[in-house]
């Protein structure tokens, strides 16, 4: 079996892509790659910012935030649930 390669910045994979060891108490995800578990990050970041103020401006009511978003009711339930964040009931 073929040793992966050294490079200046990381170690380089058997499909060549450079991938960075995370630093001292970062989480380690199984499979994914740095890139991957940024993303992972960033977009659980802005769906937690986009769904709590969708929340807060339609006031809880899952129907407007239905309209406004244009996504479908169990959609938002869904993330909603997802989020730990409350509609009104």
């Amino acid at each position: 079996m073929k040793e992966p390669q050294k490079s200046g910045r990381g170690v380089k994979g058997r499909q060549g892509g450079l991938k960075e060891p995370p630093a001292a108490g970062e989480p380690r995800q199984r499979g994914l790659g740095l890139f991957a578990v940024r993303k992972r990050e960033l977009l659980d970041a802005f769906e937690r910012k986009y769904f709590a103020r969708l929340n807060r401006e339609a006031g809880g009511n899952l129907s407007e935030m239905a309209r406004r978003s244009g996504l479908s009711r169990p959609t938002i339930r869904e993330y909603l649930d997802r989020l730990g964040l409350r509609a009104r009931e």
